[in-house]
């Protein structure tokens, strides 16, 4: 049985050796952040250009993959200023030029090879900026790799424990418990992710 917490860390008849495991996960689902900014001088006229260059991209979008999520995760509305210089009242002076409108549609696809031509139709469409673009694994393959993992790094805890004691003319015995530490994703140059799992491992020793 696995425990969150290991308190055998000061008994002598227990030994604690920390155990790892990594595995290098390929990417099944992708999240691509577009933004629309547009600046009119109404606010009117800034929320329909917004609306207008949101539905182009999100139907242009579309004829991708039926299977393509679309969704707008925020929207905003504020006026904007322009500021500048005035020389003879020597102050740093703003004038009212209209109104900002700023709109972020996120798209998610299961489809990793599409990611490059959803970029380009939504762009194109309409889109003027790609705030950023993720590469994850579902929370399906993450709760199986960490299982896996976990397995993975108490055998390695267990082959660091067995060498180690043989030196001291000692054993294992048995476990006595489990510490997992929780499973790091670290990014790589391309989309695949590092997965690593590490455990402390207590174990209960015994003369050879």
């Amino acid at each position: 049985m696995y425990q969150d917490k290991c308190d055998n860390f000061d008994r002598p008849d227990i030994f604690v050796v920390q155990g790892q495991a990594s595995y290098q996960a390929t990417p099944s689902c992708a999240t691509i952040n577009f933004g629309i900014i547009v600046k009119e001088e109404s606010a009117s006229a800034a929320l329909k250009k917004a609306a207008e260059l949101s539905d182009k991209a999100v139907n242009a979008m579309k004829q991708i993959s039926e299977n393509l999520k679309l969704q707008t995760s925020s929207f905003s509305l504020q006026p904007f200023q322009d500021g500048f210089f005035n020389q003879t009242t020597n102050k740093y002076e703003t004038t009212f030029k209209g109104y900002q409108v700023s709109n972020q549609i996120i798209a998610e696809t299961k489809e990793i090879p599409l990611v490059g031509k959803i970029v380009d139709v939504g762009v194109k469409a309409g889109a003027n900026s790609v705030d950023g673009i993720q590469f994850d694994i579902s929370p399906q393959e993450k709760a199986v790799y960490n299982d896996k993992l976990i397995e993975a790094a108490i055998e390695d805890a267990t082959q660091k424990a067995t060498i180690i004691l043989k030196q001291l003319k000692l054993k294992v015995a048995s476990i006595k418990s489990v510490q997992i530490d929780d499973m790091e994703m670290q990014y790589q140059v391309n989309p695949s992710k590092q997965l690593t799992q590490s455990v402390h491992v207590g174990f209960v020793i015994e003369s050879l």
